[in-house]
């Protein structure tokens, strides 16, 4: 059974996890903007009609193919028609620009424009046309000019070619939605530093709260956890369970012909996974050495790089000699 202390450390341990394991989860933040721009769309279209004396006008009219501005859910088609056949035997055309809109909904537009007639590339008829309704459905508009109508009743050539050309305005809306996802670095990195659990361990090392286990190295003592230590070092662990056979209410454990300084660097790394102030020879030979003591895998492995990254001739001296004594 574990004692109230011990359920008091295990529980601050499982919730020093659960802080620094919500706090160091990086941040994203979804920046999203959506812009509708009202802009007005100039659609040119050009029809040509070659060998126009040839048309048969049995049906009445003759199409061209269907166009599309940016807004292909409306299409446009002109069409030249004759719906009145005069005494000579002549027709009298007229010209109808109609329009196909897919809207789901009634949404009606204003239009406006501009038509012009060539024939054989000779402009003989032109009109601008002012603000006209454009809604769901089919709308069609007519366009008869008695100076067109002249000079298309008089064109004999089999040769004879007829441009209709429309220039039309009309609003249409651009709908841009921008999209940035971007993981902001700065906030994941500032909490990391803040909420490691590394770092909360650390603290709990140097305020010994709830501490139930004393180190002794030398003329230095030093407050730990025996949960702690047991899950980071099998000698540790076997020392504890030794020393609670005897059910002493504190447990004690003297650590001899170790420094004080080392030992103390070797529960900074017990407790943060990490040594900060690797820096003097002797100190690192000795962490190594207690690693080795203790069976801290790891430990070992991080005094081993720094002794290599700091290798030299001077310090491999010194390796040689501490080796022989």
């Amino acid at each position: 059974m574990l004692s109230l202390r011990q359920l008091a450390l295990c529980s601050l341990v499982v919730v020093l996890m659960i802080h620094s394991a919500t706090s160091t989860l990086p941040t994203i933040t979804t920046k999203e903007s959506g812009v509708t721009e009202f802009a007005t769309e100039h659609l040119s279209y050009e029809w040509i009609i070659k060998n126009y004396t040839l048309i048969p006008w049995d049906d009445g009219c003759i199409r061209s193919p269907e166009f599309h501005g940016a807004e292909k859910d409306i299409r446009w088609m002109i069409e030249l028609c004759d719906l009145h056949q005069l005494s000579d035997g002549k027709y009298n055309p007229a010209i109808y620009l109609s329009t196909f809109s897919m809207h789901r909904r009634n949404q009606q537009r204003n239009i406006s424009g501009k038509i012009s007639i060539f024939e054989s590339g000779i402009l003989i008829a032109s009109t601008i046309f002012g603000q006209r309704m454009v809604g769901a459905g089919r709308d069609r508009f007519k366009y008869s000019d008695q100076a067109m109508t002249d000079r298309l009743k008089s064109l004999e050539s089999p040769q004879s070619f007829i441009t209709i050309h429309y220039e039309i305005d009309m609003p249409f809306i651009f709908r841009k939605i921008i999209n940035n996802t971007e993981p902001v670095k700065s906030e994941f990195s500032h909490d990391s530093k803040k909420g490691r659990l590394t770092d909360d361990f650390g603290l709990l090392l140097k305020g010994g709260q709830l501490s139930d286990i004393t180190i002794i190295a030398g003329n230095q003592t030093l407050s730990a956890h025996k949960i702690i230590l047991a899950t980071r070092s099998p000698i540790f662990g076997a020392m504890i369970e030794q020393a609670e056979r005897n059910k002493s209410e504190k447990i004690q454990i003297n650590i001899e012909n170790m420094e004080p300084a080392v030992v103390e660097m070797m529960l900074e790394f017990i407790y943060t996974d990490d040594v900060f102030d690797l820096r003097e020879l002797p100190v690192i030979y000795g962490l190594l050495s207690a690693a080795d003591r203790f069976q801290i895998p790891r430990l070992k492995t991080l005094c081993r790089n720094v002794l290599r990254e700091r290798l030299d001739e001077n310090a491999a001296a010194d390796i040689l000699v501490s080796s022989m004594v």
